[in-house]
């Protein structure tokens, strides 16, 4: 488990530093105030959306055993991509952006399983009839 989230800490840098790259115009504005704001503003999104993951994972394990079943990675590994996404989706509400990257990684987990469980029902009847 620390693997993954050394990875997804890894992904958020990564990701922070592409878009400070692709919008910059020389190397000296890619190391400026605003694209290390970014590149920190992304990690702590992708962090957030990992804690509520896992706060997801802890609240639905009977032992510890079950937090590090393969259902409880992903909702972990889910979370930290929720909130990695969350991070491009900025809300105009007036609750702190980090709190609700917490919810959205915590919430993730079910919004995926829901989308695949009616685009599995969608083929399903598409094709046949």
């Amino acid at each position: 488990m620390e693997h993954a989230l050394l990875v997804f800490a890894l992904n958020g840098l990564l990701g922070g530093l592409a878009c400070a790259l692709l919008h910059a115009e020389s190397f000296r504005e890619v190391l400026s105030y605003t694209s290390v704001r970014a590149i920190h503003a992304l990690l702590v999104f992708t962090l957030n959306g990992l804690l509520g993951g896992l706060a997801c994972a802890l609240l639905h394990a009977e032992s510890f055993r079950e937090v590090l079943s393969y259902t409880s990675v992903r909702a972990i590994v889910l979370g930290a991509v929720g909130g990695y996404i969350y991070y491009y989706m900025f809300t105009e509400w007036k609750l702190p952006d980090s709190v609700m990257a917490f919810v959205f990684g915590y919430a993730f987990k079910d919004f995926v399983e829901a989308l695949y469980e009616k685009g599995r029902l969608l083929l399903g009847r598409g094709g046949r009839g």
